[in-house]
């Protein structure tokens, strides 16, 4: 007794020799466990049905992405396809890192979303960014990403509001020179902003 490579039994599948039940058996034949079976069976039919085209590494890491098949099965599917053990091993190991980095990115957004809309503070981001196993420089970095996006959402009052405050005595100079540097000005103007409106007040 000879069992169908896993080659095979795809093309035998997909020339409808073999429906799923044989397709599931023939993959238990070979030495696969019901689960490993099952799962196998699954990539075979989705793959099939999807249309003609041939089986290529995309195809396979699409499988694994939905779950179809784990990263054992994916390691053999890619020797199928003429890839060395070594090279399958590289490619699945390196596409699922690149799968856990895309989502740290994404649940790293919606964090700093949550904190630029006021729903956690600066020490809550902190901790929820940390629970994402990064090293200490990429949470410092996303800590800089937050306070940045943050400063961007503030709806900052203009020069001339600033200084009309400061000419009326509703904030101090220290308040006014520190609304004017979180709009852009450098120390240079805004001394002379200031010193200017001081200046209006003691003529008056």
């Amino acid at each position: 007794f000879r069992p169908f490579t896993r080659v095979d039994v795809r093309r035998m599948h997909k020339l409808g020799t073999l429906n799923r039940e044989e397709v599931k058996s023939a993959y238990m034949d070979i030495g696969f466990d019901d689960e490993k079976a099952e799962a196998m069976t699954d990539f075979t039919v989705q793959f099939n049905t999807e249309g003609d085209r041939e089986l290529t590494k995309s195809e396979i890491m699409r499988a694994l992405d939905r779950g179809v098949i784990d990263e054992s099965l994916a390691i053999m599917i890619l020797d199928d396809i003429g890839l060395s053990q070594e090279a399958a091993i590289i490619v699945v190991a390196t596409h699922q890192a690149k799968v856990a980095m895309d989502l740290t990115d994404e649940l790293s957004d919606m964090e700093i979303d949550r904190f630029v809309d006021g729903m956690i503070n600066e020490t809550e981001l902190q901790d929820a960014l940390a629970l994402l196993d990064l090293t200490a420089t990429q949470l410092e970095l996303l800590m800089a990403k937050a306070r940045k996006r943050q400063r961007r959402a503030e709806k900052m009052p203009s020069k001339a509001d600033i200084l009309k405050w400061f000419k009326g005595d509703a904030i101090d100079r220290p308040s006014a020179d520190d609304l004017l540097r979180r709009i852009g000005y450098p120390s240079i103007f805004r001394d002379l902003y200031l010193l200017m409106v001081e200046g209006i007040e003691e003529t008056a």
